[in-house]
Protein backbone atom coordinates (compact mmCIF):
# COMPACT_ATOMS: atom_id res chain seq x y z
CA UNK A 1 0.00 0.00 0.00
CA UNK A 2 1.05 3.65 -1.19
CA UNK A 3 -0.96 6.30 0.76
CA UNK A 4 -3.07 6.33 3.98
CA UNK A 5 -6.19 4.72 4.95
CA UNK A 6 -8.51 4.95 7.47
CA UNK A 7 -9.84 2.01 9.86
CA UNK A 8 -13.91 2.87 10.79
CA UNK A 9 -15.54 0.80 12.97
CA UNK A 10 -19.29 1.08 13.49
CA UNK A 11 -21.56 0.55 16.45
CA UNK A 12 -25.09 -0.54 16.25
CA UNK A 13 -26.48 2.65 16.75
CA UNK A 14 -24.60 3.53 13.12
CA UNK A 15 -21.90 5.72 15.01
CA UNK A 16 -18.78 6.00 13.31
CA UNK A 17 -15.22 6.48 15.02
CA UNK A 18 -11.79 6.25 13.18
CA UNK A 19 -9.89 3.48 14.98
CA UNK A 20 -6.39 3.87 12.84
CA UNK A 21 -4.68 5.35 10.08
CA UNK A 22 -2.19 2.84 8.11
CA UNK A 23 0.02 4.04 5.31
CA UNK A 24 2.60 2.79 3.27
CA UNK A 25 3.83 -1.20 3.67
CA UNK A 26 1.15 -1.95 5.84
CA UNK A 27 -1.79 -4.19 5.00
CA UNK A 28 -5.30 -5.38 5.96
CA UNK A 29 -8.28 -7.29 5.23
CA UNK A 30 -6.71 -10.19 6.86
CA UNK A 31 -9.20 -10.55 9.83
CA UNK A 32 -11.69 -11.75 7.17
CA UNK A 33 -9.76 -13.82 5.14
CA UNK A 34 -8.63 -15.87 8.53
CA UNK A 35 -12.06 -16.26 10.16
CA UNK A 36 -14.08 -16.53 6.95
CA UNK A 37 -16.45 -13.64 8.38
CA UNK A 38 -17.51 -10.40 7.01
CA UNK A 39 -15.54 -7.63 6.80
CA UNK A 40 -14.97 -6.18 10.96
CA UNK A 41 -14.25 -2.79 9.71
CA UNK A 42 -14.63 -0.40 6.67
CA UNK A 43 -11.31 1.10 5.18
CA UNK A 44 -11.60 4.31 3.42
CA UNK A 45 -9.08 6.26 1.69
CA UNK A 46 -8.05 9.96 3.78
CA UNK A 47 -8.46 13.21 2.24
CA UNK A 48 -5.00 13.63 2.22
CA UNK A 49 -4.87 12.27 -1.20
CA UNK A 50 -5.02 8.73 -3.42
CA UNK A 51 -3.98 5.36 -1.87
CA UNK A 52 -2.38 2.90 -4.01
CA UNK A 53 -2.85 -0.33 -3.23
CA UNK A 54 -2.09 -4.15 -4.66
CA UNK A 55 -4.85 -6.92 -3.74
CA UNK A 56 -4.06 -10.39 -2.84
CA UNK A 57 -6.77 -12.79 -3.65
CA UNK A 58 -8.08 -15.62 -1.34
CA UNK A 59 -6.37 -18.30 -2.88
CA UNK A 60 -3.07 -16.61 -3.11
CA UNK A 61 -3.42 -15.32 0.26
CA UNK A 62 -4.19 -19.19 1.52
CA UNK A 63 -0.74 -20.08 -0.42
CA UNK A 64 1.38 -17.67 1.08
CA UNK A 65 0.43 -18.82 5.00
CA UNK A 66 0.84 -22.41 3.54
CA UNK A 67 4.17 -21.66 2.84
CA UNK A 68 5.85 -19.62 5.78
CA UNK A 69 4.98 -21.09 9.02
CA UNK A 70 6.75 -17.68 10.21
CA UNK A 71 4.03 -15.53 8.08
CA UNK A 72 1.73 -18.07 9.72
CA UNK A 73 2.83 -16.86 13.59
CA UNK A 74 2.92 -13.30 12.40
CA UNK A 75 -0.54 -12.89 10.91
CA UNK A 76 -2.61 -14.86 13.64
CA UNK A 77 -0.61 -12.90 16.07
CA UNK A 78 -1.94 -9.16 13.93
CA UNK A 79 -5.07 -10.81 13.47
CA UNK A 80 -5.60 -11.50 17.40
CA UNK A 81 -4.44 -8.32 17.90
CA UNK A 82 -6.65 -6.25 15.57
CA UNK A 83 -9.80 -7.95 16.52
CA UNK A 84 -9.32 -7.41 20.24
CA UNK A 85 -8.29 -3.87 19.72
CA UNK A 86 -11.45 -3.40 17.74
CA UNK A 87 -13.54 -4.90 20.37
CA UNK A 88 -11.81 -2.66 23.02
CA UNK A 89 -12.37 0.72 21.09
CA UNK A 90 -15.63 -0.45 20.39
CA UNK A 91 -16.72 -0.90 24.37
CA UNK A 92 -14.89 2.60 24.64
CA UNK A 93 -16.69 4.69 22.92
CA UNK A 94 -19.97 2.86 23.13
CA UNK A 95 -22.90 5.46 23.65
CA UNK A 96 -23.96 5.39 27.19
CA UNK A 97 -27.50 5.13 25.78
CA UNK A 98 -29.50 6.24 23.22
CA UNK A 99 -29.28 10.06 22.50
CA UNK A 100 -25.61 10.72 24.62
CA UNK A 101 -22.42 11.29 23.36
CA UNK A 102 -20.17 7.93 23.26
CA UNK A 103 -17.63 7.79 26.19
CA UNK A 104 -14.25 8.63 25.74
CA UNK A 105 -12.16 6.83 27.95
CA UNK A 106 -9.19 7.57 25.84
CA UNK A 107 -6.16 10.11 25.32
CA UNK A 108 -4.16 10.19 21.49
CA UNK A 109 -0.48 10.89 21.94
CA UNK A 110 1.88 11.91 19.34
CA UNK A 111 5.91 10.87 19.73
CA UNK A 112 8.25 11.95 17.28
CA UNK A 113 10.02 9.42 15.35
CA UNK A 114 12.80 7.79 18.06
CA UNK A 115 11.55 9.48 20.54
CA UNK A 116 11.14 7.13 23.78
CA UNK A 117 7.69 6.14 25.07
CA UNK A 118 8.28 4.78 28.07
CA UNK A 119 11.43 3.17 29.59
CA UNK A 120 11.72 0.17 31.65
CA UNK A 121 11.17 0.48 35.56
CA UNK A 122 9.20 3.39 34.71
CA UNK A 123 5.37 3.44 36.54
CA UNK A 124 3.23 1.06 34.22
CA UNK A 125 -0.70 3.17 34.56
CA UNK A 126 -1.48 2.28 31.08
CA UNK A 127 -1.65 0.34 27.50
CA UNK A 128 -0.93 2.13 24.47
CA UNK A 129 -2.70 1.48 21.17
CA UNK A 130 -0.82 1.97 18.06
CA UNK A 131 -3.51 4.55 15.99
CA UNK A 132 -1.20 5.39 13.08
CA UNK A 133 3.20 4.39 12.76
CA UNK A 134 5.06 1.92 14.09
CA UNK A 135 7.08 1.20 17.75
CA UNK A 136 10.23 -0.78 18.59
CA UNK A 137 11.05 -2.45 21.77
CA UNK A 138 14.31 -1.62 22.13
CA UNK A 139 16.87 -4.11 23.61
CA UNK A 140 20.37 -3.88 25.24
CA UNK A 141 22.98 -1.19 23.95
CA UNK A 142 25.34 -3.70 23.10
CA UNK A 143 22.94 -5.63 21.24
CA UNK A 144 23.22 -5.73 17.67
CA UNK A 145 20.02 -7.75 16.58
CA UNK A 146 17.61 -5.71 14.90
CA UNK A 147 14.73 -4.49 17.35
CA UNK A 148 11.37 -6.22 17.52
CA UNK A 149 8.37 -3.82 15.53
CA UNK A 150 4.60 -3.44 16.24
CA UNK A 151 2.51 -1.58 13.51
CA UNK A 152 -0.63 -0.01 13.36
CA UNK A 153 -3.73 -1.65 15.09
CA UNK A 154 -1.12 -3.66 17.67
CA UNK A 155 -1.21 -2.67 21.11
CA UNK A 156 1.69 -2.96 24.33
CA UNK A 157 2.06 -2.36 27.46
CA UNK A 158 -0.93 -4.83 29.11
CA UNK A 159 1.30 -7.18 30.08
CA UNK A 160 2.71 -4.64 32.87
CA UNK A 161 -0.86 -3.68 34.04
CA UNK A 162 -0.88 -6.63 37.07
CA UNK A 163 -0.91 -4.29 39.79
CA UNK A 164 -1.01 -0.75 41.05
CA UNK A 165 2.57 0.07 41.53
CA UNK A 166 3.87 -2.28 38.61
CA UNK A 167 6.66 -1.06 36.20
CA UNK A 168 7.52 -1.25 32.77
CA UNK A 169 9.59 -3.98 31.58
CA UNK A 170 10.78 -3.21 28.54
CA UNK A 171 11.49 0.10 26.80
CA UNK A 172 9.39 1.05 23.73
CA UNK A 173 10.59 3.88 21.55
CA UNK A 174 8.71 5.23 17.96
CA UNK A 175 9.84 3.56 15.21
CA UNK A 176 12.88 5.63 13.65
CA UNK A 177 12.38 5.02 10.25
CA UNK A 178 9.45 6.85 9.93
CA UNK A 179 9.21 10.51 8.33
CA UNK A 180 6.06 11.14 10.12
CA UNK A 181 5.09 11.38 14.04
CA UNK A 182 3.25 8.37 15.13
CA UNK A 183 0.20 8.47 17.06
CA UNK A 184 -0.85 6.16 19.77
CA UNK A 185 -4.35 5.91 22.24
CA UNK A 186 -4.17 4.90 25.66
CA UNK A 187 -6.13 3.13 27.97
CA UNK A 188 -5.70 3.77 31.57
CA UNK A 189 -5.03 0.66 33.70
CA UNK A 190 -8.23 0.56 35.78
CA UNK A 191 -10.73 0.91 32.58
CA UNK A 192 -8.41 -1.46 30.89
CA UNK A 193 -8.59 -4.21 33.69
CA UNK A 194 -12.62 -3.14 33.94
CA UNK A 195 -12.48 -4.48 29.99
CA UNK A 196 -10.60 -7.51 30.72
CA UNK A 197 -12.69 -8.90 33.46
CA UNK A 198 -15.80 -8.61 30.84
CA UNK A 199 -14.03 -10.13 27.82
CA UNK A 200 -12.24 -13.36 27.46
CA UNK A 201 -11.12 -12.64 24.50
CA UNK A 202 -8.77 -9.77 25.50
CA UNK A 203 -7.44 -12.26 27.93
CA UNK A 204 -6.52 -14.95 25.61
CA UNK A 205 -5.57 -12.27 23.50
CA UNK A 206 -2.61 -10.99 25.81
CA UNK A 207 -1.60 -14.15 26.83
CA UNK A 208 -0.72 -14.90 23.56
CA UNK A 209 1.14 -11.57 22.85
CA UNK A 210 3.08 -12.55 25.88
CA UNK A 211 4.17 -16.31 24.49
CA UNK A 212 4.57 -14.12 21.10
CA UNK A 213 7.16 -11.48 22.43
CA UNK A 214 8.91 -14.48 24.42
CA UNK A 215 9.63 -16.80 21.82
CA UNK A 216 10.84 -13.54 19.36
CA UNK A 217 13.26 -12.37 22.17
CA UNK A 218 14.49 -15.76 22.53
CA UNK A 219 14.81 -15.90 19.06
CA UNK A 220 17.24 -12.39 19.12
Amino acid sequence: MDGQVQVVLEHPGGQEMVSGTMGRGQYFGEIGLLNNKPRAATIRVTSEGEAALMAVDRQTFEQLLSDSEETQRAMALMTRQRSTINAVMRALAAPVSKGQMPRMDYEFHTFAPGETIFRADDVADCLYYIYSGAVEIVGAEDEVSPPLRLETGQYFGAEDLRAPDSKRTQTIRAAVDRAEPIRLVSIGREKFLHLVHDNQMIVDDIAAALRSHAVAEHKH
